[in-house]
């Protein structure tokens, strides 16, 4: 897990990466491609203090095929008001700039999880 700023956004590549697949520094700059390209696009919903966690499925090119929200439920405005936050942030975003030296781990990093923060 990386957090941009305190307590803003946290990644985690998803699945079961064995640990010769990427080295820590291989893992570090491409949590931290996603990590910089999202944070400049997030603002935090008015008085947020649920976190939101989103799923990705990223494309081979960077771009995002699907997001799911994990957390929290829309059952009220204000969830519904920092998840729209959080969608708005990635739709911004969505074309991240993968360098070519990890096309070869595609599959260890086309889910990731996103926790959005206040």
């Amino acid at each position: 897990m990386r957090s941009l700023r305190p307590a803003a956004l946290m990644f985690v590549l998803m699945g079961a990466i064995p640990a010769q697949a990427l080295s820590k520094s291989e893992k570090t700059a491409l949590v931290g491609i996603l990590v910089d390209r999202i944070a400049r696009c997030y603002s935090p919903a008015p008085g947020q203090i649920e976190a939101v966690v989103i799923k990705l499925h990223l494309e081979r090119n960077g771009g995002v095929a699907d997001l799911q929200v994990l957390e929290p439920q829309p059952n009220s405005e204000a969830n519904q008001a920092v998840i729209r936050a959080a969608e708005r942030a990635i739709r911004r975003c969505a074309h991240f700039e993968i360098p070519a030296k990890f096309a070869a781990s595609y599959d260890l990093w086309k889910h990731v999880t996103i926790q959005f923060d206040r």
